[in-house]
């Protein structure tokens, strides 16, 4: 399975099927079409957004998804870089005339390998852990924020993951709301 087939839902299906659509397709987007045509996107922002709002994963895909979205046409890559770098935006389908989606274009892959290096330091890294997780209501009830799991690994694991890659390796946590 390539990644468009992946990443591409029909109009439909329920926010709670897309949200698993998108932990299955691993790439934070989901196409969503009617008739092969590109209607909308879903990010994983979009579901933050939404859950934060408290709306109901029962909902239709229709009420969540971004309907009108950044798009290229076939052989503006280099369009899409640019676009994907002054919007900040992580990845752009492209489209053929009858906005049937034909490939999409991931910023990372677009980014040479020597310019994703980064310098390596050794600094201590302090990590503020110590919030009432207000958003993430009622989850944090039951478990602190850093604590929450993203797939199988916790938020804060992913934090100190990420700066051990750049060389870190001292980590302090300022703690204050459900320290013990």
């Amino acid at each position: 399975m390539n990644n468009l087939q992946k990443i591409c839902v029909e109009e439909g299906i329920t926010i709670s099927e897309s949200i698993k659509k998108l932990d299955e397709a691993g790439e934070k987007i989901l196409l969503v079409t009617r008739n092969q045509r590109l209607t909308g996107i879903i990010t994983d922002g979009d579901v933050r957004r939404w859950v934060l709002r408290n709306g109901s994963f029962e909902e239709d895909v229709n009420k969540l998804m971004n309907t009108n979205p950044r798009i290229v046409r076939k052989g503006e890559a280099e369009k899409a870089k640019q676009m994907m770098l002054k919007l900040h935006l992580e990845a752009i389908p492209i489209v053929d005339d009858n906005n049937i989606p034909i490939d999409i274009i991931f910023l990372r892959d677009m980014i040479a390998p020597e310019q994703r290096r980064y310098e390596q330091i050794n600094v201590p890294v302090i990590i503020m852990a110590g919030g009432k997780g207000t958003r993430l209501y009622p989850y944090t009830n039951i478990l602190p924020k850093p604590l929450m799991p993203i797939g199988p690994v916790t938020i804060l694991e992913r934090i100190i993951d990420s700066f051990r890659k750049n060389g870190c390796k001292d980590f302090w946590l300022i703690l204050n709301y459900k320290k013990i």
